[in-house]
């Protein structure tokens, strides 16, 4: 299962840096109010820094492995945008696309992966001929994307669904 991941990510050469995910994690902790914070609820969920450290490696590799397989152009990404603008930056907003296109980008790939995450998993699954019974959501559980503290490249999301918060679970 992971390692299906991995082995189209080592194919397609697709690496995650520490850095990128010390980036998020200390966004994990600023979101909940400190390191300290950031401990208690990955205890409270029974894991720890390393499994999160993990996970997050983990999830953004199948998040870029997603976004290649989709290639959203940027007619649709400016789209997203004027169809969500609202939702995302609130009211009244003086926010263009300009100015936030990484994140319309990553909160499209975010929703469509959502959107589509038992197909696509199916998809490699019957790529890579798995053998062991596993569903697509199956699948997606053992390769660790059910996330507990919601991604930071997916914050947007989780506010149009209404998730956004310290122990979001959006998957």
């Amino acid at each position: 299962t992971q390692e299906i991941v991995q082995q189209e990510a080592a194919k397609q050469n697709i690496t995650i840096s520490d850095q990128e995910v010390d980036d998020i994690i200390t966004q994990y902790a600023e979101q909940l109010g400190g390191q300290e914070n950031l401990e208690a609820s990955l205890e409270l969920y029974n894991t720890n820094l390393d499994q999160l450290r993990e996970d997050i490696k983990l999830q953004k590799i199948t998040m870029k492995l997603y976004e290649q397989s989709i290639n959203p152009t940027e007619d649709v990404l400016k789209a997203f945008f004027e169809e969500n603008k609202v939702a995302f930056y609130g009211e009244g907003t003086t926010a263009t696309y300009e100015e936030k296109s990484q994140e319309i980008r990553d909160a499209y790939i975010a929703t469509e992966y959502t959107a589509n995450e038992a197909q696509w998993l199916q998809e490699m699954q019957n790529q890579y001929r798995i053998q062991n019974n596993l569903t697509a959501a199956q699948l997606s559980d053992k390769i660790g994307l059910r996330m507990v503290l919601c991604p930071t490249y997916q914050l947007e999301v989780c506010r149009l669904q209404g998730t956004i918060g310290s122990t979001a679970e959006i998957f």
